[in-house]
């Protein structure tokens, strides 16, 4: 059986042999058959004609911390590296050369290594929407960790006091008729709603794209008994009016899963709240050397008595007439999130709490009155040497 097997291979390998070698001119005009070109990007969004080269993924996962080259942190070397991506049709980066150096080429070296291995990006396309390569230009700053300047500090406790100022003012506004979605089942969207929710570089208004100005709009959007957008109008506005203007485009081709539903189950006219984020790339990247540190001690969780909670009366369609939290205790952390369950439950109404409309054995006009309680009960324990249970 060896020798029949080898004779076979043999008379191959002599066949092989006495095939004339193409010529290299041959082999340059040889060409694949063409392929179907998908008219749909990685994101699962129609592609457009003359769409800008626009990345996926966020930048601070291009390069990281632990990509700082070792010798450069012993060292305390750091500096910039402009990078330029050459982008392929299929979004992925087939090379990356250096558009202008940090000095130090073990720094320049992990920019474009990083780069090139996790960046993907939506590609551009030409007139027919065709996909087609491209480049993308990228900075990467090298910084050793080290204390923050005082200028860094005194913007976080800016951008800290804003961000508590944006949620008072979000807290204050739940309440606001305006807000409220249908009840007791809003519209239901699919997961391709995303696209409109997301905007990136490709649907910025020219203008707004030149200030480069970002910020998020709240729209409502009306849907008919067929599951039809027949309407979209600006809740909450940013401050440039090129984006608030821009908000809606593209509402009337939402798809939604079904309608909203009446007490009844019975597809009716509805609203549902979504919120437009316009967001640009960033054009940079910056990336600290790791620092090493001791974790202190920290208080052991679930230890103290506690109890959160929420006393509801709500009518038969679960819109709620009145709430009440309950709590005893000290929460911990990891609970403070359930105070805000009184201000979800005015807003949404009561199918809020399990995902679906209040619903009874029959239809009657009853409401509800509902007591939730949820408590913690701990205490300490002399278990260090106490067998682990398999």
């Amino acid at each position: 059986m060896v020798f029949v097997f080898e004779s076979v291979a043999l008379a191959l390998f002599q066949a092989a042999s006495a095939q004339p070698v193409p010529q290299a001119a041959e082999l340059r005009t040889r060409t694949e058959p063409a392929r179907a070109i998908d008219r749909y990007d990685s994101m699962g969004e129609p592609r457009k004609p003359d769409q800008k080269v626009a990345p996926i993924d966020a930048y601070g996962m291009w390069v990281r911390s632990g990509d700082y080259p070792q010798k450069a942190r012993t060292e305390k070397r750091s500096g910039q590296t402009k990078i330029r991506l050459a982008v392929a049709t299929s979004g992925r980066v087939d090379s990356c050369m250096i558009a202008e150096s940090s000095g130090h080429p073990d720094l320049d070296e992990a920019a474009c290594r990083g780069a090139q291995n996790r960046a993907r990006f939506i590609p551009a396309t030409d007139a027919n929407a065709d996909p087609i390569a491209s480049t993308y230009d990228h900075t990467v700053i090298w910084k050793i960790r080290g204390e923050p300047e005082p200028s860094i500090a005194q913007a976080a406790m800016e951008d800290a006091e804003a961000a508590a100022e944006w949620v008072d003012k979000q807290t204050a506004e739940r309440a606001s008729p305006n807000r409220l979605v249908s009840l007791p089942r809003a519209p239901q969207l699919t997961t391709r709603v995303r696209g409109f929710e997301r905007r990136g570089l490709n649907d910025y208004p020219q203008a707004a794209l030149v200030r480069r100005a970002e910020g998020r709009v709240t729209v409502a959007l009306s849907v008919d008994s067929e599951g039809n957008v027949t309407k979209c109008s600006v809740l909450r506005p940013t401050e440039d009016s090129d984006l608030n203007a821009a908000s809606c485009a593209g509402s009337q081709e939402i798809d939604v899963n079904s309608p909203a539903l009446d007490v009844y189950g019975n597809p009716t006219e509805g609203r549902v709240v979504r919120t437009i984020s316009w967001q640009l790339p960033a054009q940079e990247t910056v990336v600290y050397s790791q620092r090493s540190y001791r974790r202190g001690p920290e208080k052991f969780p679930f230890i103290e008595n506690a109890m959160i909670g929420a006393a509801i009366e709500a009518k038969a369609d679960g819109t709620v007439i009145s709430c009440e939290l309950l709590r005893e205790g000290e929460l911990p952390e990891e609970f403070k999130e359930a105070e805000k369950m009184c201000d979800e439950l005015r807003q949404r109404g009561m199918y809020f709490v399990s995902g679906f409309p209040v619903r009874s054995a029959e239809i009657d006009p009853l409401g509800a009155k509902v007591r939730v309680e949820v408590r913690m009960q701990g205490t300490r324990v002399d278990n260090a040497d106490k067998p682990i249970k398999e």
